[in-house]
């Protein structure tokens, strides 16, 4: 019997392109930063999406925390053929639950909402986007807050403004408030 639940399951189900022993070392790789407890719980190989390109390896996981419904994200590594990670390649999604920052999300959504109106976001024309993402400025999960305070227009003619706010899920700090457009 199979059972699965996160966003990528079952996608594109060919076959396994990635060897085991990449993953070995990318599970390594994300046990440094999140501790082998966290990783054993909440991170979960993705072997039917990570694929083989060229000469590299797109190692995929999914990060799904049950006490927080809305942590359900993928982990991305891209490594070389043996599984190494070089220094500037891409790597997205792994929370550092080792230097301090902590895995502790219990800033939730409501708990986001409360802090965009603390931070004077504003009301806007039409109801915030709220997500809990990957910011890859801040290089760690964050609650995202966008406000649009106008917008007209359609197709290749839209054009709207706003302004965002970015906060810290563990600590409910605003890390960055910004205006935002699409002209």
């Amino acid at each position: 019997m199979y059972s699965c639940s996160c966003k990528t399951c079952g996608i594109n189900s060919d076959g396994i392109e990635v060897p085991e022993s990449v993953f070995a070392r990318t599970d390594k790789f994300i046990q440094s930063k999140v501790g082998k407890d966290f990783f054993d719980n909440y991170i979960h190989a993705d072997y039917m999406n990570s694929r083989k390109k060229g000469d590299k390896h797109e190692v995929r996981y999914n990060f799904r925390m049950i006490d927080y419904d809305f942590v359900d994200e993928e982990i991305l590594i891209v490594t070389d053929s043996l599984g190494n990670i070089p220094k500037g390649s891409l790597v997205k999604g792994i929370p550092n639950c080792m230097n301090g920052e902590g895995c502790d999300f219990t800033i939730d959504k409501n708990r986001a909402v409360e802090i965009g109106v603390a931070n004077y976001l504003p009301e806007g024309i039409k109801e915030w986007m709220v997500d809990f993402r990957w910011s890859e400025v801040a290089r760690k999960y964050v609650w995202h807050l966008i406000a649009t305070t106008s917008e007209f227009g359609s197709g290749n003619n839209y054009k709207a403004e706003g302004e965002e706010l970015f906060i810290d899920p563990v600590s409910g700090e605003a890390l960055k408030k910004r205006m935002w457009s699409i002209k």
